[in-house]
C-alpha cells in the first residue's frame, strides 16, 4: 500500500514535469522549476551525490550543493545546461549505460529519479534567471512594503491577498458565525464552545462581535492552559505518564501556564528556559526544559535549535547540512559545547541545572577526517569570548572560578549566560521562529513549512509578511497575545474551509482555511464538553491514552493511524465515555420524545450545527429502526459523531 502510494506520487511529479515544458514556453517555468528543485531534486542529490560532490569532498572539483556551483562545474566543465538535459553531465552520467556512471558505487538512481532530473533541467530553459550563477532564486516582486507601525491584521490581509494573485487562486468566502465560533474556541482555548456559549455568540448582533470574542478568549485562563499544553508537547515532546506527572510536580506546567496568562514577553521566556536560573519560586519550573534532557548535551542542542531558532540541526552532527548550506557541522557541535558544562543538580528552589567553570572543550571530525575544535557560536554568530587552555594545561575546578549571585553559586564566566546574552538576545531568528510557529498553530501550516525547518531549503511562502511580522513582534516587546489576536482577526484566518474554486488551491497560498487535527488534550476535552461531563477530561488513564495515540502537535504531515481507530472502536475505557447516564448528554437525548428532536439536539451539542436534509433523514431512520433499544442507539450515534473526521478536525 505504501509502495503503491510512493509510486503514484512519483508518477504525479513526472506528469507535472511534462506540464513544465509547456510552462517554459509560456514563460512560467520559474515556479515549476523551483518547486521541483526544492521538493525533489535537492533531496535526490543529497542522497546520491553530495557525499562525493559537496560538503568536505569535491571530486573532480565538482560541487553539486547549489545550482550555481553545478553550472560552474568542475574539471570537465559545467554539469548543468539549463533546458538541455542531453548536455548536462548531472543527467547524462546517471543514465543506465553511462560511462563513467554515477553514482560509481552502490545503488543507481531509479528510473523515476532519473526522469525527475531530466524534467527539471528541461523546466529551467524558459527562465534566464536560472542560467546565471549569481541569480539562482529570483526574488518575488514586492508589490507593497508595509510601513512601520502599521496595524498587523491589515498587513496580514494585504500581503496574503497579494499572495493570492501570485498563486493565481480564488480565495474562499468568509466563514459563517457557526464555523467561526467553533474554530476560534478550539484554537484559543483547546475546546469546543458549549451550546450556551455558541448560542450567545450567534445571538450577538454587534458588528465587532468577533473581535470582542477574540479579546475575551485570549485573556481567559483556558487560553493559558491550552498554550501550556501545546508548548509542552512542542518543546518537550510526548512522554510516559510518570514523566508527565514530574513536569507537573516540578513546576513546569505552572510556570508555562502563568507565563502565558500574564503575557510574559517571549524573549524573556526564552531566556528563562535556556539559562535555567529562576529568580523566584514561581518560576522554578523554567529549569525543566534543560533538566528533563538529563545531562545529554547533544539532546539539549537538538531541542534548543528547533524550539527557539526554528531549525533542525540533527543531520549536521556528521557533516554540513546537505540541503541547507548555512547550517554547518560546527553549528551543531558549537551548540553542544555551549551546554557541555551544564549538569543536573540541586537548585535554589528545588531541582536545578548547575554549571562547571572548566572543561567542555569539544572536538569534532568531518567526513574528510579533519578534526577541529568546536566553536562557542551558533548559526553565524560571533564566537563567544572564551580563551582555551594551552595544549598541556590542566584546568582546576577551584573555588576562585565561581561567584555567588542571588543565592546561587555560578561560574564567573558562564557559557550559558554568555550564550543567552550574546547570541540569543536580540537574535532575529528567535522572533521569526515564534511568529512562524504561532502562524502554523492558528493557520494549519507555517509561512515556512515545516515550522521547525526555517532554512534555505524551505523558503517562506510569504517572505515579506514573515519579515514584517517578526520585526513587528520584536518592536511590540515580544507581545504574544497581540500577535495571536492579529492573526485570528485577519481575513485569512476567518476564511471558510471549502475552496473558492473547483480544485483545492496550494495550501501555501492560505486561500482557504486548512484542516487542523485536534491535539490530544483538546480532543478529549471537547468530547467531555459535548457529553456534558467536563470533569471526564481529567480522567488520568484516558488522557494518557489520548496523549499516546493522538500525540502529534504541529506535525509536518497529519496522518490517521490504525491504532487510533482500534482504540476508539474497541477500547472499554472509551466505550464508557458515551454510556447513557442521567446527567450526561446521552441521558438528556434519551429523555427527548421523538427521534427528530434527538438528532437535532445531538448535532447541536457535538458539531455546533444542525443536520442537513440527508443527515436528518438517515439518522432519524437509524433511531426509528432501533426504538426498542433506544439507549444503545443513542450511544452508538454519539460514538459515531465524536469519532468522526468533522469532530476530530478543526476546520
Amino acid at each position: 500500500m505504501v509502495l503503491v502510494s510512493v509510486c503514484c506520487a512519483l508518477q504525479f511529479v513526472c506528469a507535472k514535469g511534462i506540464a513544465s515544458e509547456k510552462a517554459a514556453v509560456n514563460g512560467n517555468a520559474n515556479s515549476v522549476a523551483e518547486k521541483l528543485y526544492r521538493g525533489h531534486i535537492k533531496p535526490i542529490l543529497a542522497k546520491h551525490c553530495l557525499k562525493c560532490h559537496g560538503n568536505e569532498k569535491k571530486r573532480s572539483r565538482l560541487d553539486l550543493r547549489t545550482i550555481a556551483s553545478a553550472i560552474k562545474g568542475g574539471k570537465s566543465g559545467t554539469a548543468l545546461v539549463a533546458g538541455k538535459p542531453e548536455k548536462s553531465v548531472m543527467y547524462t552520467s546517471v543514465l543506465p549505460n553511462a560511462d563513467p556512471h554515477m553514482p560509481p558505487k552502490g545503488k543507481a538512481l531509479t528510473r523515476d529519479e532519473t526522469e525527475l532530473i531530466r524534467r527539471w533541467i528541461l523546466s529551467l530553459g524558459g527562465n534566464d534567471g536560472w542560467k546565471k550563477p549569481g541569480k539562482i532564486t529570483p526574488k518575488p516582486k514586492v508589490v507593497w512594503q508595509p510601513p512601520k507601525g502599521a496595524n498587523p491584521t491589515k498587513v496580514i490581509d494585504r500581503l496574503v491577498e497579494e499572495g493570492w494573485k501570485r498563486y493565481k487562486v480564488t480565495p474562499s468566502k468568509i466563514s459563517d458565525d457557526r464555523t467561526f465560533v467553533r474554530r476560534v474556541y478550539l484554537d484559543l482555548t483547546g475546546t469546543i464552545p458549549t451550546v450556551k456559549e455558541a448560542r450567545q455568540f450567534l445571538a450577538d448582533g454587534r458588528k465587532d462581535k468577533r473581535e470582542r470574542l477574540i479579546e475575551l478568549l485570549v485573556n481567559s485562563k483556558a487560553y493559558a492552559r491550552y498554550m501550556r499544553e501545546v508548548f509542552t508537547a512542542n518543546l518537550l515532546g510526548r512522554t510516559r505518564s510518570d514523566r508527565e506527572q514530574r513536569r507537573e510536580s516540578q513546576g513546569w506546567s505552572e510556570y508555562l501556564e502563568r507565563a502565558f496568562e500574564e503575557n510574559r514577553p517571549w524573549d524573556q521566556m526564552t531566556r528563562d528556559m535556556l539559562l535555567a536560573r529562576p529568580d523566584s519560586k514561581e518560576n522554578r519550573g523554567s529549569v525543566w526544559f534543560l533538566y528533563e534532557r538529563r545531562n545529554k548535551h547533544q539532546t539539549i542542542a537538538e531541542a534548543v535549535a528547533p524550539g527557539f531558532f526554528g531549525v533542525q540541526i540533527q543531520c549536521a552532527q556528521c557533516h554540513d547540512h546537505p540541503l541547507a548550506n548555512e547550517i554547518k557541522q560546527a553549528d551543531y557541535w558549537g551548540l553542544v559545547a555551549i551546554y557541555s558544562r551544564s549538569e543536573n543538580g540541586a537548585g535554589r528552589f528545588g531541582v536545578g541545572v548547575t554549571e562547571k567553570a572548566v572543561g567542555g572543550y569539544l572536538q569534532f571530525t568531518s567526513l574528510s577526517g579533519k578534526t577541529q575544535h568546536a566553536p562557542f557560536s551558533f548559526l553565524g554568530s560571533k564566537d563567544l569570548e572564551e580563551k582555551r587552555p594551552g595544549k598541556d594545561v590542566k584546568e582546576k575546578n577551584s573555588r576562585d572560578k565561581y561567584t555567588r549571585v542571588d543565592g546561587r553559586v555560578v561560574p564567573k564566566y558562564s557559557r550559558r549566560a554568555a550564550f543567552v546574552e550574546k547570541i540569543v538576545k536580540g537574535n532575529p531568528r528567535v522572533a521569526r521562529s515564534f511568529v512562524n510557529r504561532m502562524w502554523a498553530l492558528l493557520m494549519g501550516r507555517g509561512i515556512v513549512h515545516p515550522h521547525d525547518k526555517m532554512d534555505s531549503a524551505h523558503p517562506a511562502s510569504h517572505p515579506v509578511l514573515l519579515d514584517w511580522l517578526a520585526k513587528d513582534f520584536e518592536s511590540s516587546g515580544y507581545d504574544v497575545k497581540r500577535l495571536v489576536a492579529a492573526i485570528v482577526q485577519s481575513k485569512a484566518y476567518q476564511l471558510d474551509s471549502r475552496p473558492g474554486q473547483s480544485n483545492r488551491p496550494d495550501p501555501a497560498a492560505f486561500a482557504t482555511a486548512l484542516d487542523k487535527p485536534l491535539i490530544a488534550e483538546a480532543y478529549l476535552r471537547s468530547m467531555a464538553i459535548a457529553m456534558g461531563e467536563p470533569d471526564k477530561q481529567a480522567n488520568a488513564a484516558l488522557l494518557t491514552e489520548f496523549r499516546r495515540l493522538f500525540g502529534d502537535v504541529l506535525a509536518e504531515q497529519h496522518t490517521s493511524k490504525i491504532q487510533q481507530a482500534l482504540f476508539l472502536t474497541n477500547s472499554p475505557m472509551f466505550a464508557k465515555f458515551v454510556k447513557v447516564n442521567e446527567k450526561n448528554a446521552a441521558g438528556r437525548l434519551l429523555k427527548l420524545k421523538t427521534p427528530g428532536e434527538r438528532v437535532m439536539k445531538a448535532f447541536e451539542i457535538v458539531f455546533g450545527r444542525g443536520p442537513d436534509e440527508k443527515e436528518l433523514r438517515r439518522t432519524v431512520l437509524y433511531l426509528k429502526e432501533r426504538e426498542q433499544n433506544s439507549k444503545t442507539a443513542i450511544e452508538q450515534l454519539l460514538w459515531a459523531m465524536l469519532t468522526s473526521a468533522e469532530f476530530r478536525i478543526n476546520h
